[in-house]
């Protein structure tokens, strides 16, 4: 059966001006696009409560079985909006509490929901659009995208996940270091250090992204989902209890129509068709 091919582009050619999130729903996918392009999608206050809410409504919808994270206007996120902190210096502690509070509950609801999370990245990742980036399940880049947690630039600690992502993605002493100097990397150095997936180069990203979606979508649902938690899960098990684990979700994919569904398609000699039961 021919794959359904996905068009990842179609929401960023249409932006709608009062809305932070502009959704797109195609078949068993649906795009999240940040929607502040006039400030290379910056967070603020709206844009940042946005992203939680609009993940949970995606995570209760069980036909959806990917999720995409992407920027309008050529830039994934630049990070906090520096013009917001600027307005809010007297209280500067109360404004960073609010959005990294609403970027906390997107960085967990990523982690816990069963649809998977791709952030595709073009133009700048930077802060803490770097740590959003890296807490989805996958990232991929154009390549011309950057990625840096600068936020030691204008003398911020780090949010948005981003000590916990990247620490265990490249080791804590690279880590430490990126963070101390801002460093900032090419896309392919990003890919070199694990930090993104895959590489594509600008004029063909999107049809290359197109069939990476199409691809996913078209796996057992039910058992990609227990592939995202049984990985995440081995982060903090010992050895015992992961096996243990492992055991536990093999057996209880064994039960899934999709298993029956992948074995005859084996035995049969064809490609499966997987319909997420």
């Amino acid at each position: 059966m021919e794959k359904r091919r996905f068009n990842p582009k179609t929401i960023a050619e249409a932006p709608m001006k009062d809305q932070m999130i502009l959704e797109e729903t195609q078949g068993h996918c649906r795009t999240l696009t940040l929607n502040r392009p006039e400030a290379k999608n910056a967070f603020n206050f709206e844009l940042a409560a946005a992203i939680p809410a609009a993940l949970t409504r995606a995570a209760k919808d069980r036909k959806l079985r990917v999720i995409i994270f992407r920027g309008a206007g050529g830039a994934f996120s630049a990070g906090g909006d520096i013009k917001l902190f600027q307005k809010n210096l007297k209280t500067s502690d109360q404004a960073f509490r609010k959005i990294s509070g609403h970027l906390n509950r997107a960085i967990q609801t990523i982690a816990a929901m069963p649809q998977l999370v791709i952030a595709a990245v073009q133009g700048p990742a930077y802060a803490a659009g770097f740590g959003l980036a890296l807490s989805c399940d996958l990232t991929v880049a154009s390549h011309m995208a950057r990625l840096s947690p600068s936020f030691v630039n204008i003398a911020l600690a780090p949010n948005a996940g981003s000590t916990y992502f990247l620490p265990r993605i490249i080791g804590p002493k690279r880590a430490l270091e990126a963070f101390l100097t801002g460093r900032v990397w090419s896309a392919p150095e990003a890919h070199a250090l694990g930090l993104v997936n895959h590489v594509w180069p600008e004029e063909s990203f999107e049809s290359e992204f197109s069939a990476y979606v199409a691809d996913l979508a078209s796996r057992p649902t039910r058992t990609l989902t227990r592939i995202k938690r049984v990985v995440a899960a081995s982060l903090k098990n010992p050895l015992a209890r992961q096996l243990e684990l492992e055991k536990r979700e093999i057996a209880a994919s064994s039960l899934s129509r999709d298993f029956a569904e992948g074995v005859n398609a084996f035995v049969d000699k064809r490609r499966p068709v997987f319909r997420g039961l």
